[in-house]
């Protein structure tokens, strides 16, 4: 589950509940944006990124999910943290999902399919 923090609410964990979110920060690219400072979404811990205005500090934003895996973060860490669980639920029978979203060409079958050198 995803949520928006509110400052009263920044040190609450999710609750637990059959839909899980989880985000993977993909690594950020300077020529992409060459006017920018520095990436707009960072980390903050495990489970929280924020989202920075750079022409407006006071709307800088936070969000709170189920997991949150920085830039660095390999296929095996989200597998093991975010798709693992979902196994034994699917060997008796039940129904489970991985959805990835994100833009054309952000590198939403790498994490699942991996390259040939991850896959050794």
């Amino acid at each position: 589950m995803a949520k928006r923090v509110s400052i009263l609410d920044q040190h609450k964990k999710p609750s637990s509940a059959r839909v899980r979110v989880a985000v993977r920060l993909r690594p950020y690219m300077e020529k992409e944006d060459e006017k920018a400072p520095a990436a707009c979404v960072r980390g903050l811990d495990s489970q929280s990124l924020e989202i920075v205005n750079w022409r407006n500090q006071l709307e800088t934003m936070q969000y709170q999910f189920d997991a949150f895996y920085g830039d660095s973060a390999t296929q095996r860490e989200i597998y093991m943290g975010s798709v693992c669980h979902i196994l034994p639920h699917l060997l008796i029978g039940q129904n489970a999902s991985v959805f990835a979203y994100g833009p054309t060409g952000a590198g939403k079958l790498t994490p699942c399919w991996g390259t040939p050198v991850s896959l050794a």
